[in-house]
């Protein structure tokens, strides 16, 4: 015995299938068109990704820097300058490693 909402169905899916050979293709293209739409370029995806991963390489290497501090190296002057340009430079680094393990790129 078939239920009403079961006989309901078949028949939007006999409308649907006799309407669909019109409707379809220009659906397709719409949708194909708003998907390319949606992915980002090169130049806003390399932003996003320096965005996300050079902070997180940065505060890395400056929470390694201040760890060496707090054990009571690097106190002078001269040693804290040379702390942080090397700091800089690690989280470059850093940050390149970051990139490629989280990225793929």
């Amino acid at each position: 015995m078939v239920t009403v909402a079961e006989a309901r169905s078949k028949e939007r899916g006999q409308v649907i299938s006799r309407v669909r050979p019109y409707i379809l293709p220009e659906m397709e293209k719409i949708r194909k068109e708003s998907c390319q739409a949606m992915v980002p370029g090169g130049a806003t995806l390399t932003f996003l990704k320096f965005m996300f991963a050079f902070p997180l390489a940065f505060h890395t290497a400056n929470a390694i820097r201040r760890f060496l501090c707090d054990t009571g190296r690097f106190l002078k002057i001269k040693e804290v300058h040379s702390t942080e340009r090397n700091q800089s430079l690690a989280s470059y680094e850093y940050y390149d490693i970051v990139q490629h393990a989280v990225f793929n790129t």
